[in-house]
């Protein structure tokens, strides 16, 4: 006689009903992360983009203040060998051009001058260094960007003649500097920034 040994064995694997049920769920619960997960990626990327913009305007007021808390009324030559008009203009084809004289630590601190421009182009605030005060075509320049989608720059010169406090939107003396530059930044965006530089101590406030 023969013998079958009969094992009750359960099947794996999931019934369609199961699998349904399952998608079902996850559509659920993937419409409601989704959309919550879109907004944390989109919140951070303009967070990421306000970081750096902020980071971008401090460096950019950083060399602006030094530039101008360095600013010398000493009039430089051009190209050709003349003498500038003024030692420091204000919106007369750039933002700012000015003598600079910094401290030189390989020279133990003496003030080397350097002629120092600022410009915006196509957006973006543009340092543009001379090593020398009498620049001409052969001299290497050292450029730098600063900030970018800016969409206009507002300068304000205030000065004091006369015991009576003035203001201009540009300047070429020739024998003084101003004493105060009120500086308007607007973003793309429509963002401002304004920042008031004081010529003589290099304070700033805001």
């Amino acid at each position: 006689m023969a013998f079958r040994l009969i094992t009750n064995r359960k099947r794996s694997g999931f019934t369609l009903i199961e699998v349904v049920v399952a998608v079902a769920i996850f559509a659920v619960i993937s419409s409601i992360i989704f959309p919550a997960l879109i907004q944390f990626l989109d919140a951070r990327e303009r967070i990421l983009e306000k970081n750096h913009q902020v980071t971008e305007l401090q460096k950019f007021f950083l060399y602006l203040e030094r530039d101008l808390r360095f600013a010398s009324n000493r009039l430089g030559k051009d190209e050709y060998g003349d003498a500038l008009k003024s030692a420091m203009t204000v919106n007369d084809g750039s933002l700012f051009e000015l003598t600079a004289v910094y401290p030189d630590l390989r020279m133990s601190g003496v003030g080397v001058p350097r002629r120092v421009k600022w410009e915006l182009i196509d957006g973006h605030l543009i340092r543009t260094q001379y090593p020398v005060m009498d620049p001409d075509g052969d001299t290497r320049v050292n450029k730098r960007a600063f900030l970018e989608d800016i969409d206009d720059v507002e300068i304000i010169v205030h000065y004091i003649e006369d015991g009576r406090s003035s203001e201009t939107k540009r300047w070429s003396e020739s024998k003084k500097l101003p004493d105060l530059i009120q500086l308007r930044l607007e973003m793309k965006n429509k963002i401002v920034y304004e920042r008031h530089i004081l010529m003589l101590s290099g304070a700033t406030s805001d």
